[in-house]
């Protein structure tokens, strides 16, 4: 089980990690590991997030489909402690996390799965009330930290929304390659399969 700090204190540097909640972002908010009572509150956050945010990007048939087949909250992780939440006056306004299991959307990919030492980040939504305020950042630096720190990671992947793309890029990801999925509904889901090599200091050193 991988244990996430609940702290938010800033953590050692690490090459191409910046630290957990740089200080002035989101000031005000209560970020905290996620608990299994959250999972309806946290699924219809993503939803909220999803639709109001991609305006542009995604069409009502695609959104509605892909929440119909992939579920965006993962009860595995927060039971390891990897997975967070971002609270404002009690309400979850943020949530992200990451894990060194295999996505349970893993098998819907193209290309190889996951090679050892790979952490996979997931599911980073902000409600829309809050979005561009530096909360998704953060969370995101959160989850790099932990993974390289706690979780033993040398690499991080993630499957990027076409709306989410550029925070990752931002952040120093690169993309895979750009897949497709085919919806139940008829609908095609588009998305970016990303990666960013990280080494703690005394590997890159070796």
């Amino acid at each position: 089980m991988f244990v996430a700090s609940n702290e938010n204190h800033e953590q050692p540097a690490i090459a191409g990690v910046s630290r957990a909640y740089p200080k002035g972002v989101a000031p005000g908010l209560l970020f905290r590991r996620a608990r299994l009572g959250d999972v309806a509150e946290i699924r219809k956050l993503h939803r909220i997030s999803m639709t109001a945010l991609s305006v542009g990007h995604y069409s009502r048939e695609e959104i509605e489909g892909f929440f119909a087949e992939i579920d965006t909250v993962d009860p595995v992780m927060i039971e390891d402690g990897t997975y967070a939440v971002a609270e404002a006056g009690g309400r979850l306004v943020a949530s992200g996390g990451w894990t060194m299991r295999a996505p349970s959307y893993a098998a819907r990919l193209d290309g190889p799965v996951a090679a050892d030492r790979t952490a996979t980040i997931r599911s980073i939504f902000v409600h829309p009330d809050f979005a561009r305020r530096g909360i998704g950042g953060a969370i995101l630096e959160r989850c790099e930290t932990e993974a390289v720190l706690i979780g033993g990671a040398e690499r991080l992947e993630l499957c990027a929304t076409l709306t989410g793309r550029p925070l990752y890029q931002r952040a120093g990801y690169r993309p895979l390659h750009s897949f497709e999925l085919q919806l139940a509904n008829g609908a095609v889901f588009r998305s970016v399969r990303m990666a960013k090599q990280v080494l703690e200091p005394a590997r890159a050193a070796a």
